[in-house]
């Protein structure tokens, strides 16, 4: 028996059995409480989607390369099973606020990808894999094992790219991010490592993929306002955790939610109910509830001057600028700075079938960005000084 949803990208996505029954697991349902794009709603306010959508939307994709790769006798019916199984499993390792607070739990070792296999292998998810004939590993391998699959999965134009590269630029609004993914999915062939093979009728629609995947980058992943204000609710977290909550920074805290069968709802409303709570308990101090206040009325940090490049950091843009700030009164304290290496494209597994001369050749690898921000109440001097 099959089942149906609608969505605003693909129209109706059909889904089996099995995939009804891991959809209706509370591990799964709580991806329809974390955002697909953290913050980006303070700058766009329709960007309120979630990854609930965007796990759909990717295992379409990835059903549609399952049947054409059935078709051709690469992979088995069993194959092409796991392989929707997988990419509609690929977000079950968000974090609240996803990219906001990652970095926390990266640091001891346990990221988004770590995570989603413990919660495969320790939740109702392995069950219900179980209960239909499928082995819990098996689907786990698909996103390590570095294979024809894997490719499909996580590459440099992988099916979870394609989905939220124009899911994102419908619900932002931003018309910078659509290509012809129709095309792209006809003409692009994946095999292990991560390499793609890309037909000359599918180059045009491969530049357009790359382009918007960089505008994107720009106007929205890292975008200014949306960037400083993740830095910002992150400090604030880890402050107050820090101060009141010192479990909530480990990662065995985590973990330890999956033990407990309480990881459902470890989501975005969790987070913010920690800041909520913040606000009226006594013992929390008064410059930590006024930087809540400020974050969740919008008065967050502002951004006072930045460094973008193709080429490479400047190893003493933010530093000379941190001190001349600190320097002329401006507590450190209150200066923010932020420093991403944004990979674009990973020429080296990428293979034209056409010899002619493509864009893809001219795009850069990596985006440098270096910003610093200040709080509200030291902008305007920053800015004079750094005038």
């Amino acid at each position: 028996m099959t089942k149906r949803v609608f969505d605003e990208i693909h129209g109706h996505i059909e889904l089996k059995d099995v995939e009804v029954e891991l959809i209706d697991v509370p591990v799964f349902q709580r991806l329809r409480r974390i955002k697909q794009l953290t913050l980006a709603h303070l700058v766009y306010p329709g960007a309120t989607h979630v990854r609930f959508s965007n796990s759909l939307g990717t295992m379409h994709l990835a059903g549609r390369v399952a049947s054409s790769l059935l078709e051709k006798g690469v992979i088995t019916k069993d194959e092409e099973a796991k392989l929707r199984i997988a990419a509609l499993l690929i977000n079950l390792g968000q974090m609240p606020l996803s990219h906001a607070i990652e970095g926390i739990f990266a640091s001891q070792g346990l990221t988004s990808d770590e995570l989603r296999g413990n919660v495969i292998a320790n939740s109702e998810i392995r069950e219900v894999l179980e209960d239909n004939g499928f082995s819990f590993r098996e689907i786990l391998d698909i996103y390590e094992n570095r294979g024809l699959m894997t490719s499909v999965l996580d590459s440099d134009v992988d099916v979870n790219r394609l989905d939220y590269l124009i899911r994102d630029s419908v619900h932002t609004g931003v018309r910078l991010g659509g290509f012809d993914f129709d095309r792209l999915l006809q003409t692009v062939t994946y095999s292990e490592g991560k390499r793609i093979l890309v037909s000359s009728k599918g180059v045009y629609a491969l530049e357009d993929f790359y382009i918007a995947r960089l505008h994107m980058y720009e106007a929205v992943y890292y975008h200014k306002t949306i960037l400083g204000y993740e830095i910002f609710v992150r400090r604030i977290f880890e402050e107050l955790a820090r101060q009141y909550y010192n479990e909530l920074l480990e990662a065995k805290y985590v973990l330890s939610l999956l033990n407990q069968g309480l990881f459902a709802y470890w989501d975005d409303e969790w987070l913010m109910s920690r800041l909520y709570n913040a606000l009226g308990d006594p013992d929390v101090s008064e410059k930590l509830k006024q930087d809540i206040k400020d974050f969740l009325n919008r008065r967050g940090p502002k951004l006072v001057t930045e460094r973008i490049s193709f080429e490479g950091s400047d190893p003493d843009f933010l530093f000379s600028r941190i001190s001349k700030l600190t320097q002329y009164g401006i507590p450190e304290n209150s200066i923010i700075p932020v420093e991403e290496k944004v990979p674009i494209i990973a020429k080296g597994n990428l293979i034209l079938e056409s010899s002619q001369e493509s864009l893809i050749n001219s795009l850069p690898e990596n985006l440098y960005i270096q910003r610093l921000y200040v709080m509200p109440p030291f902008v305007k001097r920053a800015r004079e000084l750094l005038a």
